[in-house]
């Protein structure tokens, strides 16, 4: 059995849990991607149409193909502003913070705090790395510690503060 098969049937093992929707048709995935302009990187795709629509992941889970809130309309929410083309927003982590997945199936870090930051992640390793437990945020940024006024008392006191992400300026040349 391929590696890729080997890792749909590991992530279709974890979506059997009764908490993550079927998954989308062929019919959903072409029309995401003729909605969306590009192919979505054919591995995301399998996860899409082979373990679940959405969901699935770190952070919020995947963006879904069909429903309300979807990939297809956040990319082009996102896009009306300068959000690069072919940028796919997909795992959502809160406070404007995603995990995307180029042309070429590279996550990306994009924040409202800098450009996009490739990293040393493929949405296969990627998708791996959150089968086996690994705490993907500390992968993609530096922690760093930040003394704040508490506002009950006005006294200091140190937190953590989500630093810079980490990797190299996205796209790669």
């Amino acid at each position: 059995m391929k590696t890729d098969d080997m890792l749909i049937l590991a992530l279709r093992s974890k979506a059997a849990d009764g908490e993550h929707p079927p998954p989308a048709s062929l019919a959903a995935l072409k029309g995401a991607e003729e909605a969306l302009g590009f192919s979505i990187e054919p591995f995301l795709g399998r996860v899409y149409t082979e373990v679940c629509d959405g969901v699935v992941g770190p952070g919020h889970g995947a963006l879904s193909l069909v429903g309300k809130e979807t990939l297809v309309s956040t990319y082009a929410a996102f896009r009306l502003g300068s959000w690069p083309k072919g940028l796919l927003p997909v795992w959502d982590w809160g406070d404007a913070i995603w995990s995307c997945v180029d042309t070429d199936g590279h996550i990306v870090t994009a924040d409202d705090a800098g450009p996009p930051t490739l990293t040393d992640y493929t949405t296969r390793i990627w998708l791996r790395a959150w089968l086996d437990g690994v705490d993907l945020w500390r992968q993609i940024f530096d922690d760093k510690e930040a003394t704040i006024l508490n506002p009950f008392n006005g006294k200091p006191v140190v937190t953590k503060v989500r630093g810079t992400p980490k990797g190299r300026p996205w796209p790669a040349n």
